[in-house]
Parts: structure tokens; C-alpha cells; sequence
């Protein structure tokens, strides 16, 4: 997924000889994650930006910052509430809000 997102996104003067760094960074940040977790986030951050991620940027979209968790969290149940069409994706979000937040984060 490094590969393809060097290839096809701005990565603003990163060199491909830099690559086995890069991938090595990405390596040691992401060790904990499941690797469909992290697929889906190289998915997500294609598709809502144009720029090489950092790994940073790659954590925070498998486990979002509180803050946002709440913020999201809100929204999907105020569309539960509201009978809008809600994705199995943000349902299991609800769900995994509530366990990390039952056991005190």
C-alpha cells in the first residue's frame, strides 16, 4: 500500500530511493494493526487525499483521536435516531465506541 500511495499521490521531493526507509517507518508505527485495518485506511486517505500519508495520519485513521471519536459517534447515532440510512461500517463504529468507552478508553 506505501508503494501505490508513493506512486499515486504527492509525496513533495520523497525520493524512491527512500523507499525501504519509508516502508520501514511505516513498518515499526503500524506493527499492532491488523492488516485488513490497515488497508482500509490507505483506502480511506486515497480517496479523501492527494498527498503521500504519514504514518501518523494512517493511525489516527484506524484508532481516530477521541475527540473525534465522540464527534463521529454523536453524528451516527443522531442519524440512528433520525431514521437515516446508516452503513454496517458506521454501525460497527457505534459498537466499538461503546466497548472502548464501557472499559474506560
Amino acid at each position: 500500500m506505501v508503494g501505490a500511495c508513493f506512486e499515486s499521490l504527492n509525496s513533495y521531493g520523497k525520493k524512491e530511493s527512500s523507499m525501504e526507509t519509508i516502508i520501514g517507518v511505516f513498518e515499526m508505527v503500524l506493527i499492532g494493526y491488523e492488516a485488513n485495518q490497515i488497508k482500509e485506511a490507505f483506502r480511506e486517505h486515497i480517496r479523501s487525499s492527494r498527498d503521500f500519508p504519514t504514518p501518523s495520519e494512517i493511525v489516527r485513521l484506524i484508532d481516530p483521536p477521541k475527540e473525534w471519536c465522540v464527534e463521529k459517534y454523536r453524528a451516527i447515532k443522531e442519524d440512528i435516531k433520525n431514521d437515516k440510512f446508516v452503513t454496517q461500517k458506521d454501525k460497527n463504529y457505534v459498537k466499538e465506541f461503546l466497548n472502548r468507552n464501557l472499559k474506560g478508553w
